[in-house]
């Protein structure tokens, strides 16, 4: 792949604004998803899957209906849609503080 994002061993950042490439383990359901001109299947040793499975993991714990077998999940869509939508907004609202007071 051209521009690879991995070099001597350390991934490049990129902005929010300038994402020229998703990266996904190598379930095969992700080709079904994503575009295959800017997907790139990762092993978790480049470390560039780490952002998105700490999120998935702060949510699993911060939503208890995002875990398995839970007595917690919505049995209405839009209900567990606005929940996740809150839990969004609060988590990028604590992150903007976090970072503004460096």
């Amino acid at each position: 792949m051209n521009n690879s994002l991995v070099e001597q061993g350390k991934a490049q950042k990129f902005s929010a604004k300038n994402i020229r490439v998703t990266c996904s383990d190598y379930w095969s359901s992700y080709a079904e998803v994503f575009d295959p001109d800017t997907h790139q299947s990762v092993g978790k040793h480049t470390g560039l899957t780490n952002h998105v499975e700490g999120f998935n993991a702060t949510a699993r714990h911060g939503l208890g209906r995002l875990t398995r077998q839970t007595l917690s999940f919505s049995k209405n869509k839009e209900n567990h849609e606005a929940v996740l939508h809150a839990f969004i907004l609060q988590y990028n609202q604590e992150m903007m503080q976090k970072y503004q007071t460096r």
